[in-house]
């Protein structure tokens, strides 16, 4: 069951909760009216006749109508509260619910992982193929990878691209572990705990990969280490998820010299679960354990929406009410069932969504704002048209701002009536200032005079759009010389052979060497006339040019080639070696 929709719950207006007290408060006194009206009529009737002292007309109500006219009441004011979803920006997908929580996963890395199970398949690739099939269940969980066995290392911090998380899976291996001294497991716990806490958002895990031996009993300083490593983690609030990576037959090769007992203990102890590898162990290990945890608050600019939930406690308060009303109808309580019309049709008003503004009230708003704008009022005026949907109040938005000399705020208003233009006059017309606005910013020249071709496409008559395009492209070669450009062209005398192309004889490449008349190096194309001679002294003279490079110029080119060989195990090696010394340490200062 993905329970992750009730862990990113938020409320639009909490405030609304204190109304729930309304009838807590009623049902309060109902109980203190009844149980006045039992102690009068013991007051009055002797001590023998309490069995039959009954007072009339005391209005008592069933235990179980009051309960649900408490209930309704908790509906009401929760509905009221707006519990609602936040929608994060995906990548090329629609706003979806995040479930941000920060998860280090601990591999277990050590040599025997690598070793072949009886069916071929070793346990370090059960680990990278468990690894994969969790992320189809991932609701926005950011991942990160620290590792160990002869080592331990922070391989990749929390992430949310699952590309280089895969990448970081695919790369972890025993090979990039080779520390003399090791700091095991409680230094890995120990780094992913120091990573989670550098990571912002106070909802974290840790999720340990480990290849349990249940033969192999661990040693009671490992088992010191784990228990003081699960005080830590809980102090810090991060639960342990653990999934055991047991051999298929126990006659094989171990692949760690831990046994399942401490790491199902530490997790306890944190308030985590652990798992053993079966077909699929993640709708158990996420969805009842990770899925459960509160998420962390979604940025504001990853904020796309809201999922409005108000609709649900509505709908079982309106149930609710119905079935009180029924009730009172077959009892033949026609005036109490009438009463309880008032917040059925209340509950439905609130039911039904709300309008969209309507012709009258937008035409409205663009007379206000056309009347600021004709009284000079441009900061009014772009308030008002910013508030008004269509290209024309994205416009008026736009020539407000350029009147109040804010080009930015211009610039992205054209842009918006640009994608909001319906014709190719409007489109004319928003190139046109979008260029104008482009104009005015530093670094946005180029703009400008792409926006006002584009606008000569659509309307090539425009001495408007085509002299304002004059000025920016004299804007830009005064700012852009001739000279300050990088290349050939600029080391050669301004003369006809700078321009190349179908009337020039050389590539760019050739200009500045472009061989004399009088050479007497032959083409391929010349033939010599009939009994005719090559002279011997030119012909030895020529084949003295050796064409190939010097010997001193090989060997940077050698040397660079050298440096184009990729060497991130060692790279990933030296951090990692670097990562187990501050591990070792901090777990050799563990009291």
């Amino acid at each position: 069951m993905n329970v992750t929709w009730f862990t990113g719950l938020q409320w639009a207006h909490p405030w609304a909760w204190g109304l729930a007290a309304l009838p807590l408060a009623v049902a309060g006194l109902r109980l203190w009216r009844a149980s006045r009206s039992r102690h009068d009529a013991f007051a009055y009737a002797d001590a023998h006749l309490h069995p039959w002292a009954v007072r009339t007309g005391s209005g008592a109500q069933p235990v179980w109508r009051q309960v649900m006219q408490v209930l309704v009441g908790l509906l009401l004011a929760a509905s009221l509260a707006g519990p609602r979803l936040p929608l994060a920006r995906t990548a090329g997908g629609p706003p979806q619910t995040r479930h941000a929580v920060n998860v280090m996963v601990v591999l277990d890395a050590s040599p025997g992982m690598e070793a072949a199970g009886p069916d071929g398949v070793s346990l370090m690739e059960r680990a990278r193929l468990a690894l994969l099939d969790l992320l189809p269940h991932l609701r926005g969980e950011r991942l990160g990878l620290t590792v160990y066995g002869k080592g331990a290392g922070e391989l990749l911090p929390c992430t949310d691209d699952m590309h280089i998380f895969t990448l970081g899976v695919q790369q972890a291996g025993p090979e990039l572990l080779q520390a003399s001294q090791s700091a095991g497991l409680p230094g890995a716990l120990e780094l992913a705990r120091r990573a989670l806490l550098r990571t912002p958002g106070a909802s974290r895990a840790v999720l340990l990969i480990a290849g349990a031996d249940p033969a192999s009993p661990a040693s009671a300083r490992l088992q010191a280490q784990l228990r003081q490593q699960a005080v830590r983690l809980r102090a810090d609030g991060v639960p342990v998820f653990a999934l055991l990576l047991q051999q298929r037959s126990w006659f094989s090769r171990s692949a760690s010299r831990l046994d399942a007992d401490p790491i199902e203990r530490l997790a306890q102890a944190t308030g985590g679960m652990a798992v053993g590898l079966d077909a699929d162990p993640w709708p158990v290990l996420y969805g009842d354990g990770l899925a459960r945890l509160p998420s962390n608050p979604i940025p504001p600019a990853a904020l796309a929406g809201w999922r409005e939930l108000y609709g649900i406690p509505l709908l079982c308060a309106m149930a609710l009410t119905f079935l009180l009303a029924f009730v009172d109808v077959r009892r033949g309580l026609g005036a109490r069932a009438s009463a309880l019309t008032l917040p059925i049709a209340v509950s439905c008003l609130l039911a039904v969504p709300p309008q969209p503004a309507h012709a009258q009230d937008t035409n409205t708003q663009a007379w206000s704002a056309w009347q600021a704008w004709r009284g000079g009022r441009y900061a009014q005026a772009m308030r008002l048209y910013a508030a008004i949907p269509g290209f024309h109040a994205r416009m008026g938005e736009g020539g407000s701002a350029y009147r109040l000399g804010a080009f930015g705020p211009a610039l992205e208003a054209y842009r918006r009536a640009m994608l909001d233009a319906h014709t190719d006059v409007q489109r004319t017309q928003a190139l046109f200032n979008l260029g104008n606005a482009a104009f005015h910013l530093p670094g946005h020249l180029r703009e400008a005079i792409d926006a006002y071709r584009a606008s000569l496409v659509l309307a090539p008559a425009d001495s408007a759009t085509l002299r304002n395009l004059r000025l920016a492209e004299a804007q830009w070669s005064q700012e852009h010389p001739e000279s300050a450009i990088t290349g050939i062209r600029k080391r050669g005398p301004a003369s006809h052979h700078d321009h190349f192309g179908v009337d020039s004889g050389r590539p760019p490449s050739q200009m500045d060497h472009k061989p004399e008349a009088d050479s007497r190096l032959v083409a391929s194309d010349q033939s010599l006339q009939a009994g005719g001679l090559l002279q011997q002294d030119e012909l030895s003279r020529d084949s003295r040019h050796d064409l190939s490079p010097p010997v001193i110029d090989l060997q940077p080119a050698l040397r660079k080639m050298q440096l184009l060989h990729d060497h991130a195990a060692q790279l990933l090696g030296g951090l990692l070696e670097q990562d187990n010394r501050r591990a070792v340490l901090a777990v050799q200062s563990t009291p």
